[in-house]
């Protein structure tokens, strides 16, 4: 991990907050939220160490298929955001094997 840090921590420190679409987009995104994808592309310990290895989600998991990848760097705000509800597009993935509340 302090590879990868050391390699991430200036992209994450030079990144833009927010999101450039419509006004609901950024609210729902999070105006001081970075979200940094490509680290495959980005970083060559995610790469060679945390991909080829199995050190990212084997601990709470038996498998796992990785489609994407980002840093989520999330800020404090004034107004909370409405937790995403489950639909017939979406995937809820709970790693922590803890039970979700129900909405």
């Amino acid at each position: 991990m302090e590879r990868f840090n050391a390699e991430m921590d200036p992209i994450v420190r030079d990144w833009a907050s927010g999101n450039t679409g419509p006004e609901w987009m950024q609210a729902s995104a999070g105006k001081k939220t970075k979200r940094i994808t490509q680290l495959i592309r980005r970083s060559q310990t995610f790469r060679e160490e945390m991909l080829d290895h199995d050190t990212l989600m084997l601990e709470t998991s038996d498998a796992y298929w990785m489609n994407a990848a980002q840093i989520i760097e999330i800020q404090p705000r004034k107004t909370a955001v409405p937790a995403p509800r489950p639909g017939p597009t979406s995937t809820t993935v709970n790693a922590s094997k803890t039970p979700l509340p129900s909405l």
